[in-house]
């Protein structure tokens, strides 16, 4: 969708149809969609923040992981791959990688947040480094949507 000329202009169009405030939304963008149009890409996701849309870079750590996506376009969150929480506290080389992955966005002024958190050992290590959030199934597993948690 990102890759589609007026996707931004499409969606603030259905958030003032839906009357949703653009604050109340934040889109996740992979990095692998960012590559194959960058120009384009980095034109609608501009859109979309000055509109006041989160823009959380998903899966980070994966892919390209380019530091240079974190000053090119609008990011407002990282959220850090699943792949390096599985291991954190445990393989020093990976917990070294999202401190610094924390540090950095911290300083660009992202919000952090960790993907795949499973144990109570995985968010008491993340909450030491200082990141902000996190999810996974210590939290809440998924449910199907004929089985909506709020019935």
């Amino acid at each position: 969708q990102l890759r589609e000329e007026g996707f931004a202009d499409f969606l603030l169009e259905q958030l003032a149809f839906s009357g949703v405030h653009p604050e109340c939304l934040a889109i996740e963008v992979t990095e692998t969609a960012l590559i194959h149009d960058p120009v384009r890409s980095g034109r609608e996701l501009a859109r979309l923040s000055e509109a006041g849309i989160g823009i959380s870079l998903d899966d980070f750590g994966t892919g390209y992981s380019s530091l240079s996506w974190l000053t090119q376009f609008p990011v407002t969150s990282v959220k850090i791959d699943k792949s390096f929480t599985d291991d954190i506290g445990i393989d020093g080389r990976k917990t070294a990688i999202v401190s610094a992955v924390i540090a950095v966005s911290h300083e660009l002024g992202f919000t952090v947040v960790a993907e795949g958190i499973e144990s109570e050992e995985q968010a008491r290590v993340l909450a030491e480094l200082g990141c902000d959030r996190g999810q996974g199934y210590l939290y809440g597993k998924p449910v199907r949507i004929e089985e909506p948690p709020w019935t």
